[in-house]
């Protein structure tokens, strides 16, 4: 088949968590990856030479990334990875898309980087993305969650975790 027509799952446990959720923005967003981070604009002979290169590069053949059909993201035991601003941009890529983040509740790395909220000012800006499944080996030890809380689908509108701190 072709590229628009496959289902794309992205995943990743801890760390690979969390680059799963960086590489799937800019998968669902088509931001070129080949450049990296952005950078100033080159107004250089150079730099306009170089920008024609690569507009003509992405008009050939394979030259662009592909659109997906379909795109899918869970997450094990991922932390935060990016600001307010970020969490806002992925949940509108992300829309009607699947985005969950899996997370045992005693697990301390979703956990950290630590929130802003937790301690009180907004030094830290690091927001979870993505609908939080949290699940407990025992129902008891577990905050009330009953062993399997769903962001959108249990009982509690805001997830046990989204301002604890370590």
């Amino acid at each position: 088949g072709t590229p628009g027509e496959w289902d794309l799952l992205i995943t990743g446990h801890s760390l690979g968590g969390a680059l799963a959720q960086l590489m799937s923005t800019e998968l669902v967003g088509s931001v070129d990856t080949s450049r990296g981070f952005k950078t100033k604009d080159d107004s250089s002979l150079f730099g306009v030479a170089k920008n024609l290169f690569f507009k003509a590069k992405q008009n050939l053949p394979g030259g662009a990334l592909p659109k997906w059909r379909s795109v899918a993201l869970y997450t094990y035991g991922a932390p935060r990875v990016g600001n307010t601003e970020f969490a806002r941009y992925f949940e509108q890529l992300f829309a009607g898309r699947e985005a969950f983040r899996i997370v045992n509740d005693r697990d301390i790395v979703p956990r950290l980087p630590r929130h802003g909220n937790a301690l009180g000012n907004t030094v830290l800006d690091y927001e979870h993305v993505g609908r939080t499944v949290l699940i407990a080996d025992k129902a008891d030890a577990a905050e009330g969650i009953d062993g399997f809380w769903v962001e959108g689908t249990s009982d509690e509108a805001v997830c046990p975790l989204r301002d604890v701190s370590p």
